[in-house]
């Protein structure tokens, strides 16, 4: 009977796991899906092959690549990069942490003075 359970378990194990594989990989998109699914206008961050990173404003999106706006000093300069010369690519979130961390401490900052108050009055009463 152990054995049963044992075989049981070790088909049970190696039929998911594949599963998982197998959705992992059909869930990997390429650079060009990547891209297509990046708002025009947002900002990005690109690793080239070159192991140079261009972060900007991304522009205008081709089959063969894309436009970064990148900000040099006063100048902005527009920047064409093909998908073969792209490692990878992303959407940089702005603003998003700072923020978060503000509304929590003010939340954090509230629940407390309400704490003291209701300690007080308790103790009052």
């Amino acid at each position: 009977m152990r054995q049963f359970i044992g075989v049981l378990l070790i088909v049970l194990m190696s039929g998911t796991g594949s599963n998982v594989t197998l959705a992992a990989q059909e869930k990997r998109l390429t650079l060009q899906e990547q891209v297509a699914q990046i708002p025009g206008g947002a900002i990005v961050k690109a690793k080239l092959k070159t192991k140079e990173t261009v972060q900007g404003r991304l522009g205008e999106v081709t089959s063969a690549g894309y436009t970064v706006q990148v900000t040099q000093g006063d100048k902005l300069e527009t920047r064409q990069i093909a998908f073969e010369e792209t490692k990878s690519i992303k959407q940089v979130q702005q603003g998003t942490k700072t923020g978060l961390c503000v509304a929590l401490g003010i939340v954090g900052g509230v629940a407390a003075v309400i704490g003291i108050l209701a300690a007080a009055y308790a103790a009052n009463s």
